[in-house]
């Protein structure tokens, strides 16, 4: 599935949501997974296109491990790695609890929409009435957050460098070790 969110001056309710893969009894015709993903392969794997993403060496590996692989390049900020160059000695991190922090905005929880424990459900098997909202508000919620976190970097010029030229850049360096890790470990269990 694929959701991006586009900012216009103060106005961040501009998400789509492409439902791909979700399988659930009664679920709607999607449209083709892989078709969607080469149609978005050049703007993913472009380094012109700046990104922002929450945890993206997730979204990197993710991409990565597809069908079609995809490469993903540009990504100029991660709102984690924000959080973090702001205030290291904080214990999270996360979206949900960045946007309470910085954005007073208590967001859809996964467990509202998937449930929890032995019970709880893959994105997959969730209604897109619910899915949809979800994965719309993950987008904005980045994109919100990255500004809010940017405002407070340039209050503090002097960490702005240990976001770009030291975070940042790492983030392919390690997605592509966690990458190759989780490779090696796959196939040494053969």
């Amino acid at each position: 599935d694929f959701c991006l969110s586009r900012g216009l001056g103060d106005v961040y309710k501009r998400q789509a949501y492409v439902p791909l893969a979700h399988d659930y009894e009664g679920a709607p015709v999607q449209l083709d997974r892989e078709a969607v993903l080469l149609a978005l392969k050049p703007l993913l794997e472009d380094p012109a296109k700046a990104k922002v993403g929450q945890n993206a060496k997730y979204d990197i590996n993710i991409l990565a491990n597809g069908a079609p692989a995809i490469e993903m390049r540009g990504v100029a900020y991660d709102t984690m790695l924000e959080s973090y160059v702001l205030n290291s000695t904080a214990t999270r991190h996360d979206m949900d609890s960045l946007a309470q922090k910085y954005l007073d905005h208590t967001t859809i929880a996964f467990e509202d929409i998937a449930g929890k424990g032995a019970k709880q459900l893959t994105f997959n098997q969730i209604h897109l009435d619910k899915a949809g909202p979800y994965a719309a508000e993950d987008a904005d919620i980045t994109l919100r957050l990255h500004h809010a976190l940017q405002a407070r970097l340039a209050q503090t010029p002097s960490v702005q460098p240990v976001l770009t030229d030291i975070e940042m850049p790492l983030v392919p360096v390690l997605a592509r070790i966690c990458l190759l890790y989780t490779s090696d470990a796959a196939d040494d269990s053969l």
